[in-house]
């Protein structure tokens, strides 16, 4: 984190511009101390659709053909992400159907299990590639630049 300190400095003090990104920053710090559930599933996914979605229609089509453009991550992987999190948010789908807890992971549950991963991984490769290259977080940073440049 020490390496990143004088981007996510930048972003602060550039807040106005890198909204999107400091959004999916604040989500994903609200989200992380909670344990591997739905809950934080679902507060990751907001990080995720704050720094890739463009507007509030069509964020299936964002989430699955966007983020495989923006990142190493497939677009079936990018479909259990946002599959798992509509089925928290509106079927009230508990964090694992089959098993007691992560460490006794039933096969039936590895699916749900592996799109929560899959969200976590996906933002901190979001997260680190801004950091890394301004020109992507200008990307992010600029709506109408994203859909320009990773069309869904």
């Amino acid at each position: 984190m020490a390496e990143y300190w004088p981007d996510l400095q930048y972003f602060y003090d550039n807040y106005l511009k890198y909204q999107r990104i400091w959004s999916g920053l604040q989500f994903f710090n609200d989200g992380y101390h909670l344990p591997q559930t739905n809950l934080r599933h679902v507060i990751f996914h907001a990080a995720l659709e704050s720094m890739i979605c463009t507007n509030r229609f069509n964020n299936r089509r964002q989430v699955t053909k966007r983020l495989p453009q923006l990142i190493d991550t497939t677009e079936d992987q990018a479909a259990a992400i946002y599959d798992f999190c509509c089925e928290v948010k509106h079927a009230a789908g508990p964090s694992l159907k089959y098993s007691q807890d992560v460490h006794s992971l039933d096969p039936r549950d590895r699916e749900r299990y592996e799109a929560v991963m899959w969200l976590e991984g996906s933002l901190r490769k979001l997260f680190s590639k801004a950091f890394e290259s301004r020109t992507f977080a200008d990307e992010l940073a600029d709506a109408t630049v994203l859909e320009t440049n990773y069309p869904i």
